[in-house]
């Protein structure tokens, strides 16, 4: 939290403004709202066109989503792609990008053709970032995360969150809450007091 909160400051311009804050200046509950220059503005942030992969240009929306709404486990893949708007790292919204956030970036879904597991469908058209324990595609063993070299520096401590704080997190259903594990011990009760050997013999029994 502490390392996405710093990002959220990095970003904020002069003109942008801070609507909520915790005490101690970091929190769930930092809000900023940010100010977009208007098109063809010159001091608008403007990396080098096409600079950014688009694969990485969805990860890096889909991570802010996560440091900007911490309460939320996944987002729609339309406030991704607006998400990734607002950072115009490609120059505009490029036409590859609802492919990629569809499918091309997506760990459970068939390869096509990348074999990247850089998202996780949580449902049709919902996403959030991947994790190890996430099930995937067998035919998918491509990279989880862009390369540090090939993203702007100042995304550089999404990665460092991503792998200390979000890469190793339980998943939503992890042993804990899975459904068929929590059966485990379910009515138990009914045999406190049975004595398994008493029990097998009196079936015995009644198979004469």
């Amino acid at each position: 939290m502490p390392v996405l909160c710093n990002l959220m400051r990095q970003l904020k311009k002069p003109e942008d403004q801070i609507l909520a804050a915790p005490p101690k200046g970091n929190g769930p509950s930092l809000t900023i709202r940010y100010f977009l220059s208007a098109p063809g503005n010159a001091n608008r942030a403007q990396p080098d066109a096409g600079s950014v992969r688009i694969a990485d240009e969805i990860w890096i929306a889909t991570a802010l989503l996560h440091g900007e709404q911490p309460n939320r486990d996944d987002f729609t893949v339309q406030e991704i792609l607006e998400r990734a708007g607002r950072e115009n790292l490609g120059s505009g919204t490029r036409p590859g990008l609802a492919a990629h956030a569809y499918a091309h970036c997506v760990a459970n879904r068939p390869p096509n053709p990348t074999g990247y597991r850089m998202l996780y469908a949580t449902g049709s058209s919902t996403r959030r970032l991947y994790r190890p324990a996430d099930p995937a595609d067998p035919n998918r063993n491509g990279k989880t995360k862009p390369r540090r070299e090939q993203i702007p520096a100042k995304y550089h401590p999404l990665l460092d969150w991503y792998e200390r704080e979000y890469y190793n997190k339980e998943t939503a259903l992890g042993q804990e809450q899975d459904p068929i594990l929590a059966l485990r011990g379910l009515g138990s009760e009914i045999w406190q007091d049975e004595d398994p050997d008493r029990y097998v013999r009196s079936l015995r029994d009644g198979w004469q």
